[in-house]
């Protein structure tokens, strides 16, 4: 599963970006548009990263060891 896939109907598209093959002047032209500098940071605002798995979905794991 992708990081970031929630929903079984979004994972054929994310499996479609696998396909993609980007050339060596792809990746060039990609890099000099949108300088690193311009979107590494935090994937949430305002240093709620330490809060965000309070609203996360995720069901309880099932243990699978008998007692």
């Amino acid at each position: 599963m992708f990081s970031g896939t929630t929903k079984i109907e979004n994972l054929d598209q994310n499996l479609g970006a696998l396909a993609v093959k980007l050339s060596e002047e792809d990746i060039r032209e990609i890099s000099a548009a949108v300088p690193e500098d311009d979107i590494a940071g935090s994937r949430y605002y305002n240093g709620m990263d330490n809060l965000s798995w309070k609203f996360a979905n995720t069901p309880a794991k099932v243990s699978r060891v008998s007692t």
